[in-house]
Formats: structure tokens, C-alpha cells, sequence
């Protein structure tokens, strides 16, 4: 009994610490997704900036 009741005790933590690091993770991924997304498209804006720029003169 008391071996089932160790491993039971230690076993708990890793999955409460697995089930909260699952959806930090996958928010921090879409945090980083979003970052990427929005400098592609300053890189973007700058470049239709300078044809629009360049156009003009």
C-alpha cells in the first residue's frame, strides 16, 4: 500500500505541472505567431511605402 501511495504522490505533481504548462505554452506559441505575423507586416508596409514613394517622384 504504501508503495502505490508514493508513487501516487509523486506522480500527481508532473501531471498538475504538465496540465498547466500544456496551455501557457500553447498561448506563449500564439503569442509568437502574432509577433511574427505583425513585423512581416511592417516589413510589408514599409516596402508598399517606398514603391508608393517611388511612384510619386
Amino acid at each position: 500500500m504504501e508503495i502505490s501511495q508514493t508513487i501516487f504522490t509523486t506522480l500527481i505533481p508532473f501531471i498538475i505541472i504538465i496540465a498547466l504548462a500544456y496551455p501557457i505554452w500553447k498561448f506563449v506559441s500564439i503569442l509568437l505567431i502574432i509577433k511574427n505575423n505583425s513585423s512581416k507586416k511592417v516589413e510589408q508596409n514599409e516596402k508598399i511605402i517606398n514603391l508608393l514613394e517611388s511612384k510619386n517622384i
